[in-house]
């Protein structure tokens, strides 16, 4: 089916991503909101719009699995906005995401759908590694609802007494399998320990195996869960199309022959990574390089580079191996 995004871009969407809802109207969603879903480019919710988003309204404890793509950023985006009380300056949602790219994105999800609401509007902040804490401090110091970040950060401002936490009604875990992954958990629980008890969680991934739902269990109130038919299939589909790395001559002359917009090629290690952007630029084929232990500044560059069209190949460690979502 096409769908109409707006005046100037048309996407062709696939099963996933499109649903028998005539409109979020039919999600019995308040009419500010569903205007607000519709200047920011949502007509029609997806299948796990359709399935989760109803749940999460009432309070539920949410697990939500669906591939990448399928708008699960749109859920918690919109239950979160209806459920923040504008009386309350201080933070009410925590969004948490593994990388900067990933919890980036969500912010301005949530941001382009909160501008469409009428004045005044739900306040949201990003809050990541890399950039001066002195500035996150500032901003929280401001009214601000929604609190999106990766978990490093959060702990660090919890502990500083520079965020509060005491009116928190809801938390997100966004692709919450490397979340709960060793690298996390231990900031993952901490940070859930000093909410409120009384509060909502909701997490999405693509894949949620028995030892995540076990490692959740502790974390959440009797979950209901979400599953879109064919996700872990999907996923792992997914998984296996990552471009193989190959000789430089043999990937230029993939690039020659097959029509693409945009491309992304895993490197399993940050040196090669960098080196093999450099090479392709030398070859004709601008390139951004992307990695965990690039400058803020320079990440946020590299990604805003691929999303304005100025390049159309970015390589990457697995920085960006899940959550991130390009159009093209």
């Amino acid at each position: 089916m096409l769908l109409e995004d707006d005046k100037q871009t048309q996407r062709y969407r696939t099963t996933d991503v499109q649903s028998d809802a005539g409109s979020f109207n039919d999600l019995l969603l308040p009419h500010p909101l569903v205007s607000a879903l519709d200047a920011a480019g949502f007509q029609r919710p997806s299948p796990v719009q359709k399935a989760a988003i109803p749940i999460g309204r009432v309070g539920s404890d949410v697990i939500v699995q669906a591939k990448s793509g399928t708008g699960k950023t749109a859920v918690f985006a919109t239950i979160l906005l209806e459920r923040v009380s504008l009386d309350i300056s201080t933070p009410q949602a925590l969004v948490l995401a593994p990388t900067r790219e990933l919890a980036i994105q969500s912010y301005q999800v949530i941001q382009r759908i909160a501008a469409g609401l009428p004045e005044p509007q739900p306040a949201a902040a990003v809050f990541v590694g890399g950039l001066p804490t002195a500035e996150d401090a500032k901003r929280l110091r401001r009214t601000c609802h929604i609190v999106v970040g990766t978990p490093g950060r959060l702990c660090a401002l919890v502990s500083s007494g520079a965020l509060l936490l005491g009116k928190l009604q809801a938390a997100v875990l966004d692709e919450a399998d490397q979340l709960l992954s060793e690298n996390f958990y231990g900031d993952v629980a901490w940070l859930l320990q000093q909410l409120p008890a009384r509060k909502q969680v909701l997490a999405f991934s693509a894949t949620f195996t028995s030892e995540l739902l076990a490692d959740l269990e502790p974390l959440m109130r009797r979950p209901q869960k979400v599953r879109l038919p064919g996700a872990t299939a999907a996923a792992a589909a997914a998984a296996q199309q990552q471009l193989l790395m190959m000789k430089v001559d043999a990937l230029l002359q993939l690039l020659s022959t097959v029509s693409f917009h945009q491309a992304v090629v895993f490197c399993n290690r940050k040196p090669a990574a960098e080196w093999l952007s450099r090479r392709l630029t030398a070859a004709g084929c601008p390139a951004a390089y992307l990695s965990a232990d690039l400058p803020q500044e320079a990440r946020m560059a590299a990604m805003e580079a691929v999303r304005g069209f100025r390049v159309r190949l970015i390589v990457s460690t697995d920085v960006m191996a899940r959550g991130v979502d390009f159009d093209r």
